[in-house]
This record gives structure tokens, sequence and C-alpha cells, in this order.
């Protein structure tokens, strides 16, 4: 009796099979960003946290609790399937628009509306990550009908035009490329028809050059990017400056963690908008080569995922979250560069900030999610 249960029992728990892996090269890339966020960070916050509050490890310690709560997000979210964001796609897309709203009846801080409380919630964060959302469900439900323009071209252009105006209007046009950038992406993944996707990408275009156009401190910022110097601190130009010096002294091998000190306490919004920079004059060329080799090895593990999805809801919101997360890491690496104009984008997982930081390690998690269920590809 004993041993028919017992039979009965190592039966049944064959039947139960090993839940599919996560995506390991994905997860191992992610560290080793965060990693280097967190080197980076301490070497430029380290004497600003002395100064301040008389501990040297104060602002890496706020670093650590923002990383360790987008971490637990991330596990949170990789467990989950990610087929469950479709149903509450529209509720997230209501939320976000009333965060965008709701900042215009906030008090700005430096000309600016882009906070809800303080300086630690933008709205702005969430809706990178709510509209490819939305989008996925949206796209992966038109099927063929995405080609028509009643049901692709003109709906879509609303959706992504009603976010970006509010977001433009705060302003923060970098945010807005960003999210244009990674929609038209979605939207061609999705099948939408050439012709098409070449129209949204032309009307893209114009509307962004027009509002740089009408708006004076993007002017302003274009101008000092081509003529930078880091001789007037108060110029626009005083950042990109300071940002080439700083990747011009690491040289090769680079000046070696905290060497660089010196350098960021002139340097504004360092720990932000060019923590690229730290890593080139503290790891040289060698260091800012290996965290783009990161990036450009999470890009092609999140395609890869995305090409793999099992459906078509997948498919879209993995090259959503890829191409986003892709394409902000290189924007922020150009501006340190002064390959482009100043955005003022961050990092992702590198540089300070905390509702960036949580938002990307919750769309990793969602990745990751999906890397769970995805069929490999056909040759």
């Amino acid at each position: 009796m004993i041993s028919n249960i017992l039979g009965v029992q190592r039966t049944r728990k064959k039947t139960y099979a090993k839940p599919p892996p996560f995506d390991r090269w994905l997860i191992l890339i992610v560290s080793a960003l965060l990693l280097v966020g967190l080197l980076s960070v301490f070497s430029v916050t380290y004497l600003a946290s002395f100064n301040q509050n008389h501990d040297p490890t104060y602002f890496l310690m706020v670093h650590v609790t923002f990383g360790g709560a987008g971490v637990i997000a991330m596990l949170i979210t990789a467990q989950l399937d990610y087929r469950y964001w479709k149903r509450v796609s529209l509720i997230i897309m209501g939320g976000i628009l009333l965060m965008l709203v709701g900042v215009y009846f906030r008090p700005a801080i430096n000309g600016a509306h882009r906070w809800l409380w303080g300086r630690s919630a933008q709205p702005s964060e969430l809706a990178k990550l709510g509209i490819i959302i939305y989008i996925a469900h949206w796209a992966s439900s038109k099927e063929e009908k995405i080609r028509q323009i009643e049901f692709g071209l003109l709906p879509f252009g609303l959706m992504v035009g009603l976010v970006t105006g509010l977001i433009i209007r705060e302003p923060d046009l970098s945010t807005s490329v960003l999210i244009v950038l990674t929609s038209l992406a979605m939207f061609y993944v999705a099948g939408a028809d050439t012709k098409q996707f070449i129209l949204t990408t032309f009307v893209g275009m114009i509307t962004m050059a027009a509002v740089v156009v009408i708006t004076k401190y993007q002017i302003q910022r274009i101008d000092a990017w081509l003529h930078h110097s880091a001789a007037t601190r108060d110029s626009f130009g005083y950042q990109p400056g300071l940002s080439e010096k700083a990747l011009a002294q690491g040289g090769i091998l680079g000046q070696g963690l905290g060497n660089g000190r010196s350098l960021w306490i002139n340097f504004p919004s360092i720990g932000h908008d060019y923590i690229f920079s730290v890593i080139g004059n503290e790891a040289g060329l060698i260091g800012g080569l290996t965290v783009l080799g990161l990036f450009l090895i999470l890009a092609y593990r999140g395609f890869t995922i995305a090409l793999e999805a099992p459906d078509a809801y997948g498919t879209i919101l993995a090259t959503g979250i890829t191409a986003w997360i892709t394409i902000q890491a290189l924007m922020h690496i150009a501006v340190a560069t002064t390959s482009i104009p100043p955005t003022g984008v961050p990092l992702p997982f590198i540089s300070n900030g905390g509702s960036s930081l949580i938002i990307s390690l919750v769309a990793m998690g969602m990745l990751l999610n999906i890397s769970r269920y995805r069929k490999p590809a056909r040759g």
C-alpha cells in the first residue's frame, strides 16, 4: 500500500515540468550595469556626501535604496505573466495621462513642471513604460487592420501625440523624442504599412524640429553644442565642455576610481545627465567601450526575446522595452561625447536617479518574463 502511494507520488512528481528559465545573459548584463552604476555614483557623490552630510556614503545609500527597490520590483514583475499587463493597459494609460496633467497643478521647479512630489517622482518616466504597454496591446489587437489609416496611422498618431505633447510642455523635449522613436519601432514591428511608417517618421521629425525652432532654450543648447566651451559656468556649453575635458583626461585606461573628483565638484548634473563622462574619465576608453558593449548585448538579447516571443503582444512589448533602453543609452552616450546637443536623459541602470532606475528595472522584469515563454526562432 505504502509502495503504491509512493509510486503514485513519484509519477505525479514527474508530471510537473520545471518552470522555463529566465534569460541568464540578460540577468548578467543588468547586474553588471548596476555594479558600474554603484561605483560611478559613489565616485561622483563622495565629496558632496561628506561636505553636506558628514557621511561619504550618504548619496550612495540613497542610490542603493532606489536600486534595491527596483531589483525587488524586477523580481516581482519577472514572475508575473507578461500577458497580465495587457488587461490593465488602459488603466495604466489613463493614470499616466492624469499624472502628466497633474504636474501642471504643482509649483514649477527651475521653470519646469516635471515632478509630482519634490524631485522624486517624474510621470514622464512612467510614461516611457506605460505607453509601451498600451501600444503593445493596441497594436497586437489590430492585426492586419493596422495597415489601414483609420485603424492604424490615425489612432497611433493621436495617442503618441497626446502623450508627447503633454511632456513637451513640461518642458522635456528629450523624453518626447525618446517616446516617439520607441513608439515608431513598435509601430513598424507591429506590421504598419511602410508608406505610413515613412510618413509618420517624417511628420515626427518636422514636428520636433518646429518645437526646437520656437523654443528659445533649445536653440541656445544647439548653439552651445556647436561652440561649446567650459570657460563660462553659466553658459549652456559649460557641461558639454567639461564632459569633453573629462573624457580626454581619461585616455585609454582611465585615471582610476575616484581620481576625477576635483572635476566633478564643478560639474552640475554629472551623476544623472553625464555619468558616462565619469566612466570615460575613470575607466578610460576601455571602460566606456565596455559599457557600450553591455548595452549592445542587452539590445541583442532583448530583440532575440522579441523575435522568439509566443504571440504578437509579447513581440511588440519586448521590442518596445528593448528599443527604449537601447535608444536612451545611445542618446546619453552621444550627449556625453558631444555627438548631439545636451538632452538630459539618464543612462539606464547607471545614472543617479530614483524613478528612472526603478522603472527601468521593472521593464527588465517584464522582458525576463517574456523570455520564459519564448520559442526557438525558425531558421
